[in-house]
């Protein structure tokens, strides 16, 4: 289109980045339009805190990337910048994300990602110093900009004044009243009887510390006065009870009875409960009542729809920890039966983990003996990386065309595909050693 160059804005790509907060749906005319992309943000920390908590996020993420990924830090950056916008859309993800979206089913959905809670956006007028720089902001939203650091400054200058017209309001209020008190203004009642206050109030402060004087000078060992009151009080209800006792019997009428029988129970029930919540929590599994029977999973919860072949071996070695989900291993049937008709899903799911599991053993990436708490996310990737060479050329769909074949290599496949392709070459697959 002609004319476009002289209304581009060259510097620094801004044009492009102008064009991407435009197509992003920020209202062009309003003051969110300059606002940042969502980021980590460390700056309210000291340095050294600071990059230690940076180089702890880093390693986590990098972990559960692939190696071209992990190694080239190009991609690394964006990845780590895109993972902070999930973060901070995240709960508008999970309600307008096609359900056959795989950021659904991504591993980093999965887990509690590491310093989530510092993700924030922020203007130019509250930028700290890890914002992302501004640009392609055109000149009448930064003029906007300054003028929103300007009532930011006058709300300050606002507030500091209200703090110190009232402390100067109390001092002079103060002052005022103690100078109108020396001149007996008033009356001269009113300045005896508030002198006759004062002197009161001394005179029990007086007689305060001289009573608390003599009780420290008492000799060791002697009884104080309100150790000896509670030791009457006590031998006196001793008394009343044995003389109960002596008579043989206590009666108790309806009311004292359902109190008492109300008091058992509720013990019997935090008892019960007690036990409840000590084995609560085994192999990560939390526990519910619904649809008739006790399950792990919350009553909501469904298979991922259109998962990859990864996503189900995250899914199922170590489940939705985030959701309180546990790992599908441990799950049986019955615990599906709502939404997997006999649990149809989960034996196919079982019967491609075994063939995923072998490869692990031969590749010793799976998981050691007496291991506790082993699969993570980081473990799950270190197992793909090492299996997915095996499994992938397996996958693949093979056409022929005449006397010639190829290969179709597609990037989204769902997992029941790859496994009724792994399940016809798991002979072959069981045979590798």
């Amino acid at each position: 289109m002609p004319g476009v160059l002289n209304r581009y804005i060259k510097h620094e790509k801004a044009g492009d980045q102008y064009v991407g907060r435009s197509v992003s749906g920020r209202v062009r005319l309003g003051k969110r339009f300059a606002e940042s992309i969502p980021y980590f943000d460390f700056s309210p920390f000291p340095t050294v805190t600071k990059e230690t908590m940076m180089r702890t996020q880093d390693s986590w993420i990098k972990s559960r990337l692939p190696e071209q990924a992990r190694n080239n830090e190009a991609v690394f950056c964006l990845f780590k910048s895109c993972l902070a916008s999930i973060i901070y859309h995240k709960e508008w993800a999970k309600v307008n994300l096609h359900e056959k979206n795989p950021i659904r089913t991504s591993p980093f959905l999965f887990e509690d990602i590491p310093f989530a809670e510092l993700v924030r956006t922020a203007f130019p007028w509250t930028k700290t110093d890890d914002t992302p720089e501004f640009t392609g902001i055109p000149a009448d939203v930064v003029y906007l900009a300054r003028n929103e650091e300007l009532l930011k400054q006058l709300e300050e200058i606002k507030g500091t004044i209200f703090q110190e017209s009232t402390r100067v309001i109390s001092e002079v209020s103060t002052k005022v009243d103690d100078a109108l008190d020396t001149r007996c203004v008033g009356g001269e009642g009113y300045a005896m009887s508030k002198y006759l206050i004062e002197k009161m109030d001394e005179v029990i402060q007086h007689v305060r510390n001289t009573n608390l004087g003599r009780l420290t000078c008492l000799p060791e060992g002697a009884p104080r006065m309100d150790e000896v009151t509670t030791h009457m009080e006590e031998v006196d209800d001793d008394n009343d009870i044995e003389g109960d006792l002596e008579e043989g019997f206590y009666e108790l009428d309806v009311h004292e009875e359902g109190v008492l029988i109300e008091q058992a129970r509720d013990a019997m029930v935090k008892k019960a409960n007690k036990k409840i919540l000590a084995g609560r929590q085994k192999n990560s599994m939390y526990y519910g009542f619904h649809h008739g029977h006790i399950n792990p999973l919350m009553e909501t919860w469904r298979y991922p729809k259109h998962m990859s072949l990864k996503s189900l071996i995250s899914l199922w070695l170590v489940g939705v920890p985030c959701d309180q989900v546990p790992p599908l291993r441990f799950l049986k049937p019955v615990h599906v039966k709502e939404f997997d008709e006999k649990g149809k899903q989960l034996f196919n799911m079982r019967r491609v983990m075994k063939i995923v599991e072998h490869l692990g053993r031969v590749k010793n990436v799976w998981k050691p003996r007496n291991a506790r708490n082993y699969w993570n996310g980081a473990t799950v990737t270190q197992l793909w990386d090492k299996i997915s060479p095996i499994i992938l050329p397996h996958c693949q769909t093979v056409t022929k065309k005449g006397n010639k074949t190829s290969t179709h290599k597609t990037r989204e496949r769902s997992w029941r595909t790859d496994a009724d392709k792994l399940h016809k070459k798991r002979k072959q697959l069981l045979a590798i050693k």
